[in-house]
Order: C-alpha cells, then sequence, then structure tokens
C-alpha cells in the first residue's frame, strides 16, 4: 500500500442529522455516527478504521494496518500508516 493518510472530522450535529465523524483518504469519503460511549479519539480512530475496512486495506491475515494517530489544530485529526 502507498504511503496514505486518512483524515477525521467531528460534525455538530443539526436538525436533520446526528453528530458524526467524517473520514477521507483520496477521493473517498464516509460518515460513521458519533458513539457516545467512546470519547472523541476513539471516534475517530473507530471512523479511520471502519474507512481501512471499506476499502479493503486489510492485511493478507484480515489484520488492519497499524497506523498512529494524532490531533490537528482544527480539532480534526490525521492516521498516518506504520
Amino acid at each position: 500500500m502507498a504511503s496514505t493518510t486518512i483524515h477525521t472530522k467531528y460534525h455538530i450535529p443539526t436538525n436533520t442529522r446526528a453528530s458524526r465523524i467524517t473520514a477521507h483518504a483520496a477521493a473517498v469519503q464516509i460518515s460513521v455516527p458519533y458513539d457516545h460511549d467512546l470519547n472523541i479519539e476513539d471516534n475517530h480512530i473507530a471512523a479511520a478504521k471502519e474507512l481501512t475496512v471499506r476499502l479493503g486495506w486489510n492485511r493478507a491475515s484480515g489484520a488492519l494496518p497499524a497506523f498512529v494517530t494524532g490531533c490537528l489544530p482544527d480539532g480534526s485529526y490525521a492516521h498516518v500508516f506504520t
């Protein structure tokens, strides 16, 4: 897999949508409902993992690739594969 970064962002609830986390890498974006049983960082990690699975980036063993997560100054998160 080429070097890839997943970017995740929290979106506040609106009149028509619940709070959610969007995750995108390259030209693919998904939206994952916010899980109130998790903290904010774990919600971002869960969204990044979901995008990884949907893109089929799990290794031959079925395990997800390892990545490092960090919070950016605007409150969004970046997830970089190790």
